[in-house]
């Protein structure tokens, strides 16, 4: 019946949507590997090493509260009082919501006025 032969190109749509939400769980994953690598050398008590990742991290992710708080666990382990309570005031600017920075946040300051620990 057909005697000619026709060739199709096909250009098949890149679901975005698909793609991302893989960059999405991507950067979920690697934000709590970091974490949690952040975590162990604040326990281990490196907390050189852990602020200058944190400070990385930072300058990378801006907007991740942890970060923040992170970095405020790590002054504040450090018994450097003024910077842990910065650094936890950003977090609980990005995160209103965590009654736990504001517990901290409320400990420190009563600390700094001459409450008690």
């Amino acid at each position: 019946m057909f005697t000619k032969s026709v060739e199709i190109d096909v250009i098949l749509p890149v679901d975005t949507k698909l793609a991302g939400a893989k960059k999405t769980d991507q950067l979920i994953g690697d934000i709590a590997s970091q974490v949690a690598d952040t975590q162990k050398l604040i326990q281990a008590k490196q907390f050189g090493v852990a602020e200058q990742k944190l400070n990385k991290l930072i300058s990378e992710h801006p907007s991740v509260s942890v970060f923040y708080s992170l970095m405020g666990n790590v002054q504040y382990l450090d018994r450097k009082m003024d910077a842990a309570l910065g650094f936890y005031k950003k977090a609980f600017d990005l995160d209103p919501s965590s009654a736990e920075i504001g517990r901290v946040i409320q400990k420190i300051e009563s600390l700094k006025s001459g409450g008690s620990r």
